[in-house]
Parts: structure tokens; C-alpha cells; sequence
């Protein structure tokens, strides 16, 4: 893997993780 594929990783994990830990849209449960 390049350091291109690696940060590409951190960036979605990233994402994946403030989206379930933060939802901020029609879902969210407030």
C-alpha cells in the first residue's frame, strides 16, 4: 500500500467514526 492508500484508510475510518459517534443529520437521535 502507498502512504496515498494509508490516508485515504485514516480519512474514511475517520469519518465512519464521527459519523457514529456525532450523527448529525436525519438519523441523528435527538
Amino acid at each position: 500500500m502507498t502512504n496515498a492508500d494509508v490516508a485515504l484508510d485514516i480519512i474514511l475510518i475517520a469519518l465512519l467514526t464521527i459519523s457514529i459517534f456525532y450523527p448529525k443529520g436525519p438519523h441523528a437521535p435527538a
